[in-house]
């Protein structure tokens, strides 16, 4: 698909290879079939292709900003696309830059503004989430039932957040957990877990004070800057670390994973952080990652786990490419 670049987007590194990227689409359309929010709406401009003609068409100065960025904004970036799509258009990477440069140049109205700043200023700081999940607790009588329902109970999460493991056999490794900014407050069972698997296998895995959000919320919100300096501190952080002789970094949640392992990508025109971030991409691992590659049982004995459900994140299976290895871990 060809496209004739407005004299205003023919000079800017995003417009350039927002060109490239849309020149591998075929408009087969295939790609709608796995698209949740074409499903759900069936209207083509809410599908990867039709996703992909705005953006042609705001480049070439054919679409207006605020049309092309409310159907991107329905986008969920689930990849499910990228997936199925016989040309590999990488759709991830479009929809981010064609955000980017809608915002440049189209001003989102006040509320919209408002609630994109709260969701920055709250969800990637883990003590303020901390404590706005905390005042929804307190509130969770007042609350809707399909709320009350979503909202994890709020008992033994401060303690769970950095229970360490009793003991790691013949330690022989250690590695990063990353622990982001919700998944601790939300989650802490699964870092509880994550320690005492590791441990048995003889990995220690050791805390990073002052590390903070991946950057995946700023940058998917086209926060750039923001994005930019949150991933900074963190590969600043762990090159500290890695130099010391550390392994590697273990996350458990799949976007920050994966966010994490397009560092690289991010910073391929930074001279000072290109390379420092290409290393911390490459020494980044889901924890199958880790897993696969040792010799151990899971023992899911019938009587204790008559049954075991595995929900397989889009961001593991469509945007790191990694479907079906979490399954055959479990079949074994």
């Amino acid at each position: 698909m060809d496209t004739q670049l407005h004299l205003k987007y023919s000079k800017l590194q995003a417009g350039k290879e927002a060109k490239e990227l849309i020149k591998a689409c075929v408009h087969c359309g295939f790609c709608n079939a796995t698209c949740p929010t074409y499903q759900l709406i069936s209207d083509e401009l809410d599908g990867p292709r039709g996703r992909i003609y705005l953006i042609k068409a705001f480049l070439e100065g054919k679409a207006s900003g605020e049309k092309t960025r409310i159907h991107l904004d329905r986008c969920l970036l689930c990849q499910g696309c990228e997936t199925t799509c016989p040309s590999n258009v990488q759709f991830g990477r479009l929809a981010d830059m064609g955000k980017e440069l809608v915002e440049q140049v189209e001003e989102r109205p006040f509320l919209d503004k408002a609630f994109r700043w709260l969701l920055l200023y709250f969800v990637p700081e883990r003590k303020r989430f901390f404590y706005l999940f905390k005042i929804g607790n307190l509130l969770r009588a007042f609350l809707p039932k399909y709320l009350r329902r979503k909202l994890p109970n709020l008992s033994n999460i401060q303690k769970g957040c950095f229970e360490k493991p009793q003991w790691i056999r013949e330690k022989r490794a250690q590695m990063i957990l990353f622990k982001g900014c919700v998944e601790p407050v939300l989650y802490p069972s699964v870092f509880e877990a994550t320690r005492r698997l590791f441990g048995s296998l003889g990995i220690q895995l050791i805390d990073v004070q002052n590390e903070g959000c991946c950057g995946a919320l700023a940058y998917h919100l086209s926060y750039k800057k923001k994005a930019k300096e949150q991933m900074k501190n963190n590969i600043d952080l762990w090159t500290s670390y890695l130099e010391k002789g550390i392994n590697g970094i273990v996350v458990c949640s799949s976007a920050c994973c994966q966010m994490i392992k397009d560092y690289g990508v991010v910073f391929k025109d930074d001279p000072v952080y290109q390379n420092r971030a290409l290393k911390i991409a490459t020494l980044t691992f889901d924890p199958v990652e880790i897993l696969e590659k040792e010799e151990f049982s899971l023992k899911l004995t019938a009587e204790q786990f008559p049954t075991v459900a595995f929900h397989s994140p889009c961001t593991l299976q469509h945007g790191m490419k990694m479907r079906g290895r979490v399954e055959a871990l479990l079949k074994n």
